[in-house]
């Protein structure tokens, strides 16, 4: 009589966490121990997403207790408020939008995301500007009264080219279209826009295919711009693309970039988020082999040019 009322308690008790479970009462990190981890990345052009889906690869492999998928999204924003929501369990953005949402600047103004924490920076992504190759357009100034796509809406990308813009003055001289990567690109290949920004690691899939097939061209930004905005803005970092990258394009061209992040939300549990990160960093071979950009990743690089704290598991992972 006594087991059966053991045994009746410990199935109600069962019965009552699961519910709590159900109804997330228990707090975000311990329900995803054993549950999916939601990879928010870019759209299919870009690079966050195949380096996304190789994290997940990466983690259906290794980690046996976790199933993990990446989705496309519409990039740094998107990325950023879906974590803060809860809607993902970990996501790649630029570091200069993760510095302005985490104290509520810009496009987050009065809209703190003080639930981000980092995990590492990634890789330098490259701010190019293109044309097609036949392109009468060589310079800024020749965008004038234009269309140009200047990324997709609330993506790092469209502040990029928002700042560039307004630092040559010409900001309220074209015309915005707001579109992703791949769709930007084949705007350009029908000629149904002058030129595109995408702010994405080099080589850019993308601009390799227009390259390939009509031809590209990008435009180099001016030295005194490139200062101008390095004093600015302390997140852009003067890069150079080399000459040959891209077919046809011989020359180097000036450029900036800012830097690829993984952020989390600080909730997510600690072993969780350690465990995700040394997975990453023990099997960075598989991202190398989705995406040149994977080659550039190392652990001696994680905490170059982080914004914002860092998850404790991160801070347990690399020791700080």
């Amino acid at each position: 009589m006594v087991e059966r009322i053991i045994i009746f308690i410990i199935g109600l008790s069962l019965i009552f966490l699961l519910s709590l479970l159900i109804m997330g009462i228990f707090p975000y990190e311990e329900s995803l121990q054993h549950s999916a981890v939601i990879i928010g990345t870019g759209s299919t052009g870009g690079t966050y997403f195949p380096l996304g889906s190789g994290m997940a690869r990466i983690f259906n492999i290794y980690l046996k207790d976790v199933v993990s998928s990446a989705i496309v999204s519409q990039g740094s924003v998107d990325n950023i408020n879906m974590i803060d929501n809860k809607e993902v369990q970990l996501a790649l953005a630029q570091n200069d939008v993760v510095y302005y949402a985490y104290n509520g600047l810009r496009m987050f103004e009065g809209k703190e995301r003080n639930s981000l924490r980092a995990v590492a920076t990634l890789y330098p992504e490259v701010i190019h500007v293109v044309v097609r190759k036949d392109s009468p357009v060589n310079n800024f100034n020749d965008l004038i009264g234009k269309k140009v796509v200047v990324g997709a809406e609330r993506s790092g990308t469209a502040i990029n080219a928002e700042q560039i813009l307004k630092a040559y003055d010409i900001y309220e001289e074209i015309e915005p279209v707001y579109l992703a990567f791949d769709e930007a690109i084949d705007q350009i290949r029908s000629g149904n826009v002058a030129a595109a920004f995408l702010t994405i690691g080099t080589p850019a899939k993308v601009v390799t295919e227009l390259a390939n097939d009509v031809g590209a061209k990008i435009i180099a930004i001016d030295q005194d711009i490139i200062e101008k905005l390095e004093e600015e803005y302390p997140f852009y970092t003067a890069v150079i693309i080399p000459g040959r990258t891209y077919q046809g394009e011989e020359e180097d061209k000036k450029t900036l970039a800012v830097k690829a992040m993984i952020v989390v939300n600080k909730e997510l549990g600690n072993n969780l988020v350690y465990r995700l990160a040394q997975a990453i960093y023990e099997h960075v071979d598989v991202l190398a082999e989705v995406h040149d950009k994977g080659k550039v990743i190392s652990l001696e690089a994680a905490l170059e040019g982080i914004p914002i704290p860092l998850h404790p598991g991160a801070e347990d992972y690399f020791g700080r």
